[in-house]
């Protein structure tokens, strides 16, 4: 759903994406930075209840994740291989969210393993659809970035409720 509005959010965060751009012109950094911030995000996670540093840091990877893509596309970069490395550190940094939500409280061990077969089911189905010319864009539930926002307003509910 969120990505049928993806040109509307673009336009609106189009002069971050030049900000961005200017400041780290190698959109595969962005890519890595966004999957170091979700690391120490459940590392913080595990040793720490200090929801605005797991808030900011959140927002950081998802952050990342929204820029590199705009950047690549912006400076001209994209390529096979960026969106390779963005796809898996998108899968690396979608199970380290998960972790968090089990190490702050949001989720159990059952919740958990749900949640990661899902999200893998999801993925390889997906990539399965497209290696076969099937277009997946914009079908099913909750994409990554509904996933994104769902995370986020848990973080918050969960430092407003402590």
């Amino acid at each position: 759903m969120l990505s049928r509005m993806r040109k509307v959010i673009y336009k609106h965060i189009d002069p971050l994406i030049g900000a961005v751009a200017r400041m780290i012109p190698y959109p595969n950094i962005i890519t890595i930075l966004g999957l170091i911030f979700a690391i120490i995000l459940a590392i913080i996670s595990k040793l720490s209840t200090n929801y605005v540093l797991i808030l900011v840091l959140y927002v950081l990877s998802a952050v990342a994740d929204i820029m590199d893509g705009a950047v690549a596309r912006r400076l001209e970069k994209t390529s096979v291989k960026g969106s390779f490395l963005d796809s898996i550190c998108d899968r690396i940094s979608d199970i380290l969210y998960v972790f968090v939500l089990l190490n702050i409280g949001i989720l159990g061990i059952d919740e958990l393993m749900l949640i990661i077969m899902g999200t893998y089911l999801i993925s390889y189905t997906r990539a399965k659809a497209e290696s076969l010319g099937i277009s997946m864009e914009s079908i099913g539930l909750m994409e990554r970035a509904e996933r994104t926002l769902v995370i986020l307003i848990m973080i918050i509910l969960k430092m407003i409720l402590i």
